[in-house]
This record gives C-alpha cells, structure tokens and sequence, in this order.
C-alpha cells in the first residue's frame, strides 16, 4: 500500500474532510490535497503536523513502518 492510500484511509476512518485535516496541521488545504493524491512529498515538519492533526504516529501514517 502506497502512504497516500493509507493517509487517505486514516482520514476518512477519522470521518475528516481533507479541509479539517489541513485546518488542523495548519497547512495549505492545496498542500494536503497535493501529498493524498501524492503529486507533492511533505517535509518532515508538514509531516509531523498531518500526523499530530489525525493523532496517528508519524512511522504509522507514512507507511515507515510494517
């Protein structure tokens, strides 16, 4: 499973529109679309942000871990 698929899962499992998530990791909501649909990488402080605005572990989010 590719990291967007799984970021994607955990959103919706969450019931979070990808506009609350990007609220909530203070980020651009264009910058989150971009890392879901994977046309952007996140730096690992954008990273950091999306995993503490779905309260998921950074290794777990992003696939980092089996």
């Amino acid at each position: 499973m590719k990291y967007t698929t799984n970021l994607k899962q955990i959103r919706k499992n969450k019931g979070l529109t990808q506009e609350e998530v990007a609220r909530r990791a203070e980020i651009a909501f264009s910058t989150y679309v971009y890392i879901e649909q994977g046309k952007s990488k996140p730096n690992i402080i954008t990273a950091l942000r999306i995993a503490k605005a779905l309260n998921e572990n950074l290794d777990r989010l992003f696939l980092l871990i089996h």
